[in-house]
């Protein structure tokens, strides 16, 4: 009986917070939504908020190229290669600010190369997005 009481108390507080939690799902699923029909506007709205993370760094963008547009069931997946040079604060910024980003913006793979200790590292990173259809 215990066992109930507590289950009871649990489902009571998550419908207690049920208008917090749909407030903050209805806020982020408005970032995960494509423009409707539209590739190249998804793609340029993924290459507009990498690059304002970039400026935010910083880290210099020495190209940016879109790689892919994967249609899945139900969702889509914009694909972006950056190269890139940034010290290693800068890099560790960007990496922190990409995953923590509210657009679901996610590092793939990515490859660093350092001359020497004063030189700023050259990095190639697989940036992907994720959208809701």
């Amino acid at each position: 009986m215990d066992a109930k009481v507590k289950a009871l108390a649990k489902n009571e507080i998550l419908i207690a917070e049920f208008p917090l939690i749909k407030a903050e799902y209805d806020r982020l699923a408005a970032h995960a939504t494509a423009p409707l029909g539209r590739e190249e506007e998804a793609v340029a709205g993924v290459l507009s908020d990498i690059e304002s993370v970039a400026a935010a760094a910083p880290m210099e963008i020495l190209s940016l190229k879109p790689q892919s547009v994967k249609k899945m069931s139900g969702y889509s997946q914009v694909v972006i290669e950056i190269t890139a040079e940034a010290g290693v604060q800068g890099l560790a910024k960007f990496l922190y600010d990409i995953e923590g980003n509210e657009k679901f913006l996610k590092v793939m793979r990515m490859t660093i190369v350092g001359a020497d200790a004063q030189s700023p590292l050259r990095c190639t990173l697989l940036v992907s997005r994720v959208f809701i259809e």
